[in-house]
């Protein structure tokens, strides 16, 4: 595995194509499980796209249509099913829908659900303010914004060649 300081502009594909791929397995590497205690990284990630305000309602619970849900997770939507379904037996979500339900399904997150995201987010702040604050906040940023415009190519290639997300990566 090359050293990642050996890097240049002038690294071949071979070179950075097994740089990303290592970097990726060590990212994986960090075990984040002790700090998921009563939810999972999945549930959290579900929970906290229930938990943000409704645009024009700041006030009032935002509806999340199963749809959005799996589409904004990369998962097809009986795994979103199947993690909400988890969810709504645990009363930290409610399942429900409009009218006949033709128009889908919605969840939104109970008192009890955040209160279980408050106490995750505690954790996560805890430890990812150290890390920020080794790393630098506004290097951090430029990481993330890097990270996301990253993702959004590899998706994008994905499906040029057929490819898929490895659902499970998540789980």
């Amino acid at each position: 595995m090359e050293v990642l300081e050996n890097l240049t502009a002038d690294s071949n594909l071979g070179q950075l194509s097994n740089e990303i791929t290592y970097r990726r397995y060590l990212m994986n590497k960090v075990n984040m499980k002790k700090m998921f205690q009563d939810l999972s990284m999945t549930d959290y990630i579900v929970m906290y796209i229930a938990a943000q305000p409704d645009k024009e309602h700041p006030l009032v619970p935002c509806k999340v249509y199963l749809e959005d849900l799996a589409e904004k997770m990369q998962i097809p939507i009986y795994k979103a099913s199947r993690i909400v379904g988890n969810l709504r037996d645990r009363g930290l979500l409610c399942w429900s829908h409009d009218g006949n339900g033709s128009d889908g399904t919605y969840v939104t997150i109970t008192e009890a659900g955040r209160s279980t995201l408050e106490k995750q987010e505690k954790v996560l702040k805890e430890f990812y303010g150290k890390v920020i604050d080794k790393f630098g906040k506004e290097k951090f940023i430029r990481f993330l914004h890097m990270m996301n415009k990253l993702v959004g190519i590899m998706f994008e290639e994905l499906d040029e060649t057929g490819g898929t997300a490895d659902e499970d990566e998540c789980e």
